[in-house]
């Protein structure tokens, strides 16, 4: 509840004064806007349209909704309490969570938070909705219609338009795995350490035009590693050293694309290191339409790796 509490310095036990020193302070803007409902017919028009408009807004910022305030050429002028019992908080949060549906379809695309407040002669209800998942967009079921926030407004999307923002927002997040193929062994100090290379998407998109580098860096001693059995991979030497950077291009234009939930393999490799000493392994790829980065570490024959930083080029 990051804008109640900005508003209020609290996420419960709001008073209605606190709520009445909004009149004449506050204004509606992209982010608040005020509604007077009075019966359970326009909850569609007046809470579950600006609510969506909140959800798909660009800068994924959310929005509250007043319900039971009464704004004048955006200005918030007065309370006007809400009286009909079929209003409350329990039942409008129903109503939300059964009429808002999205692209593409997920289970949790959204949060929301109702809060209702006791006043003279009636309640008001505040409701703060955010987008959960960057790359859904939302629309009304019952009436297959979406809406966006723009400044101070609700916005109706046409069809084109929804499609349009649905595409924008789905990027296929590529990214290398690094797997271990076998137990490794040890000869000496030496461990020996099959390696694979995965590509997974763990985007909504199917990822194309890839390529990518794969660095290593030792950590913290000069003792040197060494690596071959190399498969799948160019080899080069950007630095002044003999430590190698694998770079691989296997999705080009007209090849396969990298789909989501589906790894496909890249390439192998050997990797010879020291008992005790630690590999650090940077791996970028350039997709069509994002940049990933992931780092792993090798020690003592154990292989961890980070979550990817996917960064599209285009927000």
């Amino acid at each position: 509840m990051e804008i109640i509490k900005s508003m209020f310095g609290k996420e419960t036990g709001i008073t209605e004064s606190e709520l009445r020193s909004l009149v004449g302070t506050e204004q509606e803007t992209s982010i608040i806007e005020c509604k007077r409902l009075v019966s359970k017919s326009d909850i569609h028009k007046l809470v579950i349209e600006p609510l969506i408009g909140f959800l798909n807004k660009v800068d994924n910022s959310g929005g509250l909704l007043l319900l039971g305030f009464k704004a004048t050429k955006g200005k918030i002028e007065d309370i006007e309490p809400l009286t009909d019992q079929s209003l409350h908080q329990d039942k409008l949060r129903d109503r939300i969570r059964d009429s808002i549906g999205s692209i593409p379809s997920v289970t949790y695309g959204f949060s929301y938070d109702v809060i209702e407040v006791n006043v003279n002669s009636g309640f008001v209800i505040l409701i703060e909705a955010h987008r959960t998942n960057p790359n859904a967009v939302f629309y009304s079921k019952s009436e297959n219609q979406a809406y966006i926030r723009r400044a101070d407004s609700t916005i109706r999307l046409e069809i084109s338009e929804l499609f349009q923002i649905a595409e924008l927002r789905n990027y296929p997040i590529v990214f290398p795995v690094l797997n271990l193929t076998a137990t490794p062994s040890m000869q000496e100090i030496l461990y020996f350490c099959p390696i694979q290379v995965l590509i997974r998407n763990m985007g909504t998109a199917p990822g194309r035009d890839i390529i990518g580098t794969i660095d290593f860096t030792m950590k913290g001693t000069n003792h040197g590693f060494s690596i071959s059995s190399i498969k799948g991979f160019k080899v080069s030497h950007p630095g002044n050293g003999d430590i190698p950077r694998l770079e691989f291009d296997v999705f080009q234009p007209s090849k396969k694309p990298s789909y989501p939930n589906l790894d496909l393999v890249a390439g192998n490799f050997l990797i010879y290191i020291a008992q005790g000493e630690e590999l650090e392994i940077q791996m970028r790829v350039y997709e069509s339409r994002g940049l990933s980065m992931t780092t792993a570490t090798l020690i003592n024959g154990i292989l961890a790796q980070s979550d990817p930083e996917y960064t599209p080029y285009l927000m």
